[in-house]
């Protein structure tokens, strides 16, 4: 029985069989060793282990930095980007597990935290970039955050060579089948005492055909990346530089006496009052000195005085999404009451009330002030959480410190030496005709506001563009006349929107007094998505950090609704490879050129302009997509356009994929979409990009001389998903015969007419 069918397919009549490596040095295997990415990064997209790359970790404290410790750690990227990512160090690896160590010691002490794989293993997540984009989405931790980054993370030194005959060594290994997209592994240092760096080669183009050559490209610097992985060499092949990394974490050196306030009424001449204080350390504050003041017009006398620990900031337990306890204990000295929080501390006190005229009550800790000036006195700190082992540098008296300080000259003049730290160290109240004046501040969010880019405001209630870059102010004020003193609270942006995103913090704004505005700026922001009701809120002293008499003015807000997106699409509607058409495949013989044609189409009610292309790509999973051409054609309205360009069927290709895109591209890794940009001046984006690509099929057209041979290769069945296919071929009685199996138990015989 003779079946008459289109020729599906002789698209890959040989296999593409991979040449065994001419080296010993094999390329890391991520599931062989175990390099799975910790769960909070693979949330973030950071799914894919790359190398080791070397860090330098430091601490500080907002006046020097204390080298913490340096070695090789984890670098997680997301597929297909394997050039930066997240580091975490891992607590698995035989050879490269050294820093583990070091951070059991130290970043538990921060609250940096550990996370586990599975039940014996686990990584610390110490990667500044995940922090801060963490933070953003999660903005209910960063009251447990002890830490902050005060250091960037990968930094691009690391140097690469290259070349075209060899390796400095004079060695010039000749890859096989490897190409610079799937490289040979010539050395890739995997254990700790080896040189460090890595070596790989590969083909340029078809390996061994005219025209192409072989690429080395190496990096052997004292701290060059190891356990290099094949797919992160790849992308190493054309840069000069790759990745180590310097971490800093810093916390504020600092308490604060954060509220005054008497307690009842004065009774036999004497006034009892209380002071709150904190430690915004995650360490145990030792032997702070508490004072109380009393002054009058005839002057100033010390009133009361203690001494004692106080706890340390709470930090995020991350396994149980609790607090961590602290794993050290402290001592409270006379009239000290401790609170529901270990950093926070009541300090009670008894004055003898002067018996005429107004007073001020002022208490200070570790601010001496018996002279003219107050006297700054050091802090001294202990490991809380972690093992509680002091590390050099930590347990040591320093003067505190702020990150990110902007004081006012007026009050510094107030310490000796004009200390920034000790601002926020005393507080005074006045007393005036036996009534008390509020020492607290008064936080207020005026506005929050958006504006177009033309710098027009967009009213509360008004619309904007999904695809058009807004600014959003938040503007915030201390309104309390009567607090002089100067504190830095926390102000955000942020949007409620099936939950509340916030766009930037400040996690240091500074207020020098009263009357004195803030704002926070947000540029470029665009709204996208789906026509909606969006809220924007501006937030101020949003986590209680400081006491306030007044919360409910922290927050404003305005509400906009987003347009819907233009109604429109682009769409690849025809493409001609321009060789022979056979079904679903074309064929087309090694050498020849042919003339593709591809037809686009607008679905846009306005005139604009987008970009079309034409690419091929060969058989091999891992070969590189070629640009054929690339144009940026005008639309008129509803309006087609059509692109041509000239290809030539590789020497030693046995099959491809002509692809043809609209509005879309491929950037070396990954398909990237584009706007459609109108004449309007407006850039439009499509809410449907399924169909901005088309591909053919090409496959070397079959000679009957062949005999009988089976193929293994990659059957596409969209640009994201493909198949793995054995197809058996063999020619008899005038006409070929294809098995092919894509699935186990499944296989299709088929019969070819040989015209």
């Amino acid at each position: 029985m003779r079946f008459w069918k289109r020729l599906l397919a002789c698209a890959a009549l040989l296999a593409f069989l991979a040449a065994p490596a001419l080296a010993g040095d094999q390329w890391t295997d991520p599931e062989r060793e175990g390099f799975q990415a910790p769960p909070s990064y693979a949330a973030m997209g950071r799914t894919e282990y790359a190398r080791k790359h070397w860090v330098d970790f430091y601490l500080n404290d907002g006046a020097q930095d204390f080298h913490l410790f340096s070695g090789y750690c984890d670098v997680f990227c997301t597929p297909g980007d394997l050039g930066q990512g997240y580091t975490a160090i891992d607590d698995f690896d035989r050879e490269y597990a050294f820093p583990a160590f070091g951070a059991a010691m130290i970043l538990a002490s921060l609250g940096v935290p550990y996370e586990p794989i599975n039940s014996t293993d686990g990584y610390w997540l110490v990667s500044p970039a995940f922090w801060r984009e963490y933070t953003l989405r999660h903005p209910e931790i960063l009251q447990w955050n002890a830490f902050f980054i005060a250091g960037g993370e990968q930094i691009l030194d690391v140097p690469i060579g290259s070349s075209y005959t060899g390796f400095p060594d004079g060695s010039a290994p000749k890859p096989l089948s490897e190409t610079v997209n799937n490289p040979l592994c010539v050395y890739n240092c995997t254990s700790n005492g080896e040189a460090p760096g890595f070596k790989a080669a590969g083909w340029e183009g078809t390996p061994g055909a005219p025209g192409s050559r072989v690429r080395y490209w190496w990096s052997t610097s004292p701290v060059s990346p190891v356990k290099v992985r094949k797919e992160a060499a790849a992308t190493l092949a054309y840069n000069s530089y790759t990745s180590r990394a310097v971490i800093k974490y810093q916390f504020t050196r600092d308490i604060a006496v954060t509220e005054l306030k008497p307690l009842g009424d004065p009774a036999g001449g004497k006034q009892s009052w209380e002071a709150t204080v904190v430690n915004y350390t995650p360490f145990v504050a030792l032997g702070v000195r508490l004072r109380a003041y009393v002054a009058t017009a005839a002057g100033k006398s010390l009133a009361a005085e203690t001494s004692t620990d106080i706890g340390p900031a709470p930090v995020l337990d991350w396994r149980t999404g609790g607090v961590k306890r602290p794993e050290t204990t402290w001592w409270d000295g006379p009239g000290v009451v401790r609170t529901d929080r270990n950093n926070v501390i009541k300090w009670r006190f008894t004055v003898d009330v002067p018996a005429s005229g107004d007073y001020s009550v002022t208490a200070s800790a570790n601010l001496d002030f018996s002279g003219v000036r107050g006297k700054p006195e050091p802090l001294s700190l202990k490991t809380a959480y972690g093992d509680a082992t002091r590390f050099d540098g930590i347990d040591k008296p320093y003067h505190e410190t702020k990150a990110l300080f902007r004081p006012p000259g007026n009050l510094l003049d107030s310490i000796e030496g004009g200390v920034e730290g000790y601002l926020d160290n005393w507080l005074t109240v006045d007393v005036k005709g036996n009534q008390v004046q509020s020492p607290l501040p008064d936080y207020e969010a005026v506005y929050v506001k958006v504006f177009d880019p033309s710098g027009n405001e967009v009213p509360d209630g008004g619309e904007v563009d999904p695809d058009r870059s807004y600014r959003i102010v938040a503007r915030f004020v201390q309104k309390n006349p009567k607090f002089t003193q100067g504190q830095y609270v926390r102000t955000a942006i942020g949007m409620e929107d099936n939950g509340t995103n916030v766009l930037k913090y400040d996690d240091a704004t500074w207020f020098a007094g009263p009357g004195q505005h803030v704002d926070l700026v947000v540029d470029s922001y665009r709204f996208g998505g789906p026509p909606r009701t969006v809220t924007l809120f501006g937030s101020v002293n949003g986590d209680r950090r400081v006491e306030e008499s007044d919360y409910g003015n922290n927050r404003a807000y305005v509400s906009l609704r987003v347009r819907g997106l233009k109604e429109g699409n682009l769409s690849v509607t025809g493409l001609s490879t321009g060789a022979t058409a056979s079904g679903g495949y074309d064929t087309a013989e090694p050498g020849k050129s042919y003339t593709a044609t591809a037809t686009f189409k607008s679905t846009f009610p306005v005139a604009g302009s987008a970009w079309v292309r034409l690419y091929w790509k060969t058989e091999d999973p891992a070969g590189p997509v070629t640009l054929i051409k690339e144009e940026k054609r005008s639309f008129s309205p509803g309006g087609e356009v059509q692109l041509s360009a000239t290809w030539t069927m590789p020497q030693n290709a046995r099959s491809g994929v002509l692809y043809a895109t609209v509005a879309e591209k491929w950037d070396g890794s990954k398909w990237v979409t584009e706007p459609f940009e109108g004449a309007d001046g407006k850039r439009y984006t499509e809410q449907d990009y399924t169909d901005n690509v088309a591909y053919r099929s090409v496959s070397v057209r079959v000679q009957p001389s062949q005999t009988r041979k089976e193929q293994k290769y990659l059957r596409v069945i969209t640009r994201q998903e493909q198949v793995q296919v054995t197809r058996t071929v063999w020619y008899q009685d005038g006409v070929w015969v294809v098995n092919t199996t894509d699935q186990p138990g499944r296989v299709q015989t088929e019969v070819f007419l040989v015209k």
